[in-house]
């Protein structure tokens, strides 16, 4: 995973300090919910039960190069992961004793480079690919159910407040900007799927990967 940080780090770095000196830049906001979740390894028994998360971001994008077929630009913002587990307790015959559902957040500042492929017109469909680099910002668990315990929540918390402080992956992504809606105001509809290529977690003899699916609605101006 050296290879892939040394690849994915330059170029976020490289695009967003072309887009902090470009002189005709376009911004845009945009911002929608996500469902997220992990994947992890054979070792991390007590995820067998692992349900989507859902969450939500926001992000600033700067719009630096665009020709007829590609567009070039920074983006940067908030998102909000995370996984939900359901545990059941047993007695010591293994008879189902209770039930709990753990709610996990992880809180990440994104900065991402976002390759755009588009056929221009009134409405312009678009195919992207975007590395992106996450920054852990912390996270919470809290937990309901007739299992739920303080150590249940303990454990979690102390899960969550071990993660790596940095993760990297790509978006591949696929949407249309709407040109002709609101004057001079182009909105974007999108949808991305976004699986981190390195680790948020890998102590204690397991590991597990952020993974979500994103839908983001946005303006440029």
């Amino acid at each position: 995973m050296k290879t892939l940080q040394n690849f994915c780090l330059p170029v976020i770095v490289f695009l967003i300090t072309v887009t902090a000196s470009a002189q005709n830049q376009k911004a845009g906001i945009k911002a929608g919910m996500n469902l997220a979740n992990i994947s992890f390894d054979e070792n991390a028994t007590f995820f067998e039960d692992v349900k989507n998360h859902t969450g939500f971001q926001v992000f600033v994008d700067y719009e630096v190069y665009e020709n007829k077929l590609l567009t070039i630009s920074a983006e940067s913002g908030y998102i909000l992961k995370g996984f939900e587990n359901n545990l059941t307790s047993t007695n010591e015959l293994g008879e189902p004793t209770g039930s709990a559902k753990v709610k996990n957040k992880m809180n990440f500042l994104d900065l991402s480079a976002n390759l755009k492929f588009v056929y221009r017109s009134g409405i312009s469909p678009f195919l992207s690919i975007t590395p992106s680099a996450g920054i852990y910002l912390g996270g919470s668990s809290s937990s309901s159910g007739s299992a739920a315990t303080e150590n249940m929540n303990a454990m979690f918390e102390t899960l969550l407040d071990s993660m790596n402080s940095v993760t990297f992956g790509f978006k591949f992504g696929a949407g249309a900007e709407f040109n002709n809606l609101i004057k001079s105001v182009p909105i974007t509809a999108e949808i991305r799927y976004e699986p981190d290529l390195t680790k948020i977690y890998d102590k204690n003899s397991f590991s597990f990967k952020n993974k979500a699916l994103e839908f983001n609605l946005g303006v440029k101006f």
